[in-house]
């Protein structure tokens, strides 16, 4: 009787393993669906002008969130904001992919503490393995891993950017066929994922990383956030780690840093920053945005100030309040320092998925850019920074 009891319990427990496998996937794509939103559906509408213009640039962006998701990123889907073929019919060639290690409960843009974890349940939902659901660290290495077997497969015809040689390649590649060959490199959002121990620096460098955004929506023991609790700047080893960090070629993205974190490194840097994905205060009023002394000191660096496409960046959802961001950027410092980094897949409300990139290239061209500036908003000033800033 024992035994029996013994096996149906094995049994019952096998049964909801069974159940917790099949609907995960489904429970997991439905999240997503809630938060990664487009307000205007494919396809989207250009002049043959600008459409042919579009065509012929090398179209970079410097912040997109899709490794967070389990959508397989090799096949088109019906959701989320982008995947390789859309990429492709985008013409987007070069991408940073941000990866998100953990985030706070009840999470806004004015104050957050760094005691909850909500990607522990989207851990746990897209079954990714046990031992990142309770490890930022874990999370940004094994997102880098998933972004590793995509570059394996031939047909996906991707590549890995980590230092300026690949760079160099990439773009020798994409300059002498029509075929796009893809790129990504890969960052961290937030300081947080090295879990207070400067030697897991190693380890996130060895997994790819070469743009490291020191903090996220909290406050961590490297710099502050726009969005904590103290909103305090560089830490000792924040120091150490931007220092570090530059000397090994890989970038500092300012975006979600504190004012005081922000004047701390402007500092002490020796290469260019960027600001992956914001917006600024002229245009849309946001603790998370630049003021125009900020936007000043980045450029400074020949650094960028990656232009976001969702309302917490533009204060809209709309083509035109992207274009006000980037015209701001432009009047105030020069067509050099501003460039996309529109923060898709990133659990926002954007206007278009990966496939309206051609409207920004129209929307420029309509704001009176020439073609040569317009190339440089769209990818030439990221490719530059970068072949600056990697080793």
């Amino acid at each position: 009787m024992i035994k029996k009891i013994v096996l149906g319990f094995i049994a019952l427990v096998f049964l909801l393993i069974l159940i917790a496998i099949l609907v995960a996937p489904l429970i997991a794509a439905k999240v997503e669906r809630n938060f990664n939103i487009i307000t205007q559906n494919p396809p989207y509408e250009v002049s043959q002008q600008a459409q042919q213009l579009h065509n012929q640039l090398m179209v970079a962006d410097l912040h997109a969130d899709s490794l967070l998701w389990n959508r397989n990123l090799s096949k088109q889907a019906e959701y989320g904001h982008q995947d390789l073929p859309r990429m492709d019919k985008a013409n987007l060639s070069l991408q940073v992919f941000g990866i998100v290690s953990k985030t706070p409960n009840n999470q806004n843009f004015a104050s957050n503490d760094s005691d909850s974890d909500r990607l522990i349940g989207l851990s746990m939902v897209q079954l990714w393995p046990r031992d990142t659901w309770f490890s930022p660290l874990k999370r940004v290495i094994y997102q880098a891993h998933k972004f590793k077997q995509y570059a394996a497969e031939p047909a996906n015809n991707l590549g890995l950017i980590s230092n300026k040689l690949e760079l160099a390649a990439w773009q020798d590649v994409n300059s002498k066929t029509t075929t796009n060959l893809k790129a990504g490199l890969l960052a961290i959002e937030g300081a947080h994922a090295l879990e207070g121990d400067l030697s897991n620096y190693l380890k996130i460098k060895q997994a790819g990383i070469r743009m490291i955004g020191l903090a996220h929506f909290f406050d961590n023991s490297f710099a502050g956030s726009a969005h904590g609790i103290k909103k305090h700047g560089l830490t000792e080893e924040g120091r150490k780690l931007v220092l570090i960090a530059q000397q090994d070629g890989i970038i500092i993205d300012l975006a979600h840093s504190s004012s005081q974190t922000i004047d701390d490194v402007l500092a002490i840097s020796t290469r260019p920053l960027v600001v992956s994905h914001t917006g600024v205060k002229a245009t849309c009023d946001s603790p998370r945005n630049l003021s125009n002394k900020h936007i000043k000191a980045i450029a400074q660096t020949d650094g960028l100030i990656g232009i976001g496409a969702f309302k917490g960046a533009t204060c809209g959802n709309s083509l035109d309040s992207i274009l006000d961001a980037i015209d701001h950027v432009t009047n105030l410092v020069g067509t050099e320092h501003v460039a996309l980094g529109l923060d898709l897949d990133g659990a926002v409300t954007v206007p278009f998925d990966v496939q309206g990139l051609p409207l920004l290239t129209q929307g420029l061209l309509q704001r009176g850019y020439s073609a040569q500036d317009v190339a440089k908003i769209m990818g030439q000033n990221i490719i530059r920074v970068m072949s600056q800033a990697l080793n």
